[in-house]
């Protein structure tokens, strides 16, 4: 679906492109990844992609795939989207695979987890490196808010009685309001409803760090 989604910006911009006689126009894909596509559009009177027979509201965009062919388009946006995508996912695989351990004050695994012992341990199995307690994890990466939460995205919270305003508690976003972490109250590494009552009221933003 994602894919999809790409193809169809797309052909927009190639549309927009034509239209403008820009050869070049920007584009932002996964949030972070900037890019620019360069156009080359050939010169064929028998292959043109707009049909000049329709009227200008009506305007159809015709690629056959000769012309499509010869479209400057960076193959490695893609490469990186996907890239960034297996790494997300691996991150979940890699959580999943502890639900269950104990939770204990301080350890930072394999057998036994704190919260931020948990996630540090994670990322680091997929080359990621990030501050050992929660307060300091909260800081690094990109700021998300909930609504852009993604798969593999650090959640924090403050579980405090009196919630004071600052980070104790850390999990993984694993995806449709739900995420990983080692809980204290529950002894073991599980998966929690993000909605639930006690975490939406305590839950302080996100961070991505890949």
């Amino acid at each position: 679906m994602k894919f999809f989604v790409i193809f169809i910006v797309f052909l927009n911009t190639i549309a927009t492109a034509n239209s403008t006689n820009h050869p070049s126009i920007p584009l932002i894909l996964h949030n972070n990844i900037k890019i620019t596509i360069n156009i080359e559009w050939i010169e064929d009177k028998s292959k043109s992609i707009i049909n000049k027979n329709k009227s200008k509201k009506d305007k159809l965009i015709n690629i056959s795939k000769d012309i499509f062919s010869k479209v400057l388009f960076p193959k490695k946006i893609f490469s990186d989207y996907h890239r960034l995508n297996n790494i997300d996912n691996s991150i979940i695989k890699e959580a999943k695979e502890h639900l269950g351990k104990r939770y204990v004050w301080g350890a930072i695994g394999p057998k036994r987890f704190d919260c931020s012992g948990f996630t540090s341990y994670v990322y680091k199995k997929m080359g990621i490196r990030i501050p050992r307690v929660s307060k300091n994890q909260g800081k690094v990466g990109l700021k998300v808010k909930w609504k852009n939460l993604r798969k593999g995205d650090l959640v924090f919270f403050d579980t405090s009685r009196r919630r004071r305003g600052y980070i104790n508690h850390v999990g993984i976003y694993i995806g449709n309001h739900k995420f990983i972490h080692a809980s204290s109250s529950r002894r073991r590494v599980i998966i929690s409803r993000l909605d639930k009552k006690f975490y939406k009221a305590r839950f302080k933003w996100g961070r991505r760090i890949k």
